[in-house]
């Protein structure tokens, strides 16, 4: 009787252990799966970090060009105030064009954003990582706050041109159509009677009394000076996007 009473318990109790053991297993099973499908959604987000990072970098590369290109171009103005046949009289109308443009640089930060502000970038296991998009995001924020201030300042500044140079002849008569698709401007803006040719010889003819006048050097000068507060900020981001680029590359995946 006694035998069958402990056989019972000792019953009993492997089965109470396998149920506690059933239940634990769950738990685990169910706490792996959910850890794993958390690391395939960080994964995919750094992914389109990635994708994103990439496409920063070769947006910087496009406008890079036409803003190192309006940014030589100006600079030859203001370096021939002294000699301004340096500037060819036939090529003096382009170099002015070029100069009232500043191209920027369109960083795509929407992918970094989200996981900063709903708190994903958490779920990252390398603490170096997630300051590192934190402070990269802080970063170009303010990149690009301040490029909207160059960008409205140099508008400004671009204005008074006006009193010694008709800019909308300046572009229409010397760039291509696809350089004033950059500029923000087509040929349907302007009349079909527009003589291209013409206004190009008036422009041309007194380039070289703009660049020694006094008033437009200073134009140009702050022009500039702007230009290259806007190209360093781009070389700048460059550097900042390659090396987060790297660091979220080299995470396991």
């Amino acid at each position: 009787m006694a035998s069958s009473s402990t056989s019972r318990l000792a019953r009993l109790s492997m089965e109470g252990v396998v149920i506690v053991v059933s239940i634990l297993l769950a738990f685990g099973i169910d706490a792996w799966w959910g850890e794993r499908q958390e690391r395939k959604r960080m994964l995919g987000q750094l992914t389109q970090v990635e994708i994103d990072l990439r496409s920063t970098l070769q947006n910087l590369t496009d406008y890079g060009i036409n803003a190192e290109r309006a940014r030589l171009a100006n600079r030859s103005l203001v370096e021939a105030r002294n000699n301004p046949e340096a500037v060819p009289v036939d090529s003096a109308g382009a170099f002015f064009a070029w100069s009232w443009i500043l191209a920027g640089g369109e960083p795509r930060i929407e992918s970094v954003r989200s996981l900063v502000q709903t708190g994903e970038i958490g779920l990252l296991e390398d603490p170096e990582l997630q300051q590192a998009m934190t402070m990269y995001l802080a970063r170009i924020q303010e990149a690009d706050r301040y490029e909207n201030e160059v960008l409205e300042q140099f508008g400004a500044t671009v204005l008074g041109l006006f009193e010694y140079i008709d800019l909308t002849d300046v572009v229409t008569a010397t760039l291509s159509s696809e350089e004033l698709g950059q500029a923000g401007l087509t040929w349907e803006a302007h009349s079909p009677e527009y003589d291209r040719g013409l206004d190009r010889r008036l422009i041309n003819e007194h380039a070289h009394s703009l660049i020694t006048n006094a008033a437009v050097q200073r134009i140009l000068s702050q022009m500039l000076a702007l230009k290259t507060d806007v190209r360093l900020q781009q070389i700048a981001m460059r550097a900042e996007t390659e090396a987060l680029l790297e660091r979220v590359e080299a995470v396991p995946r």
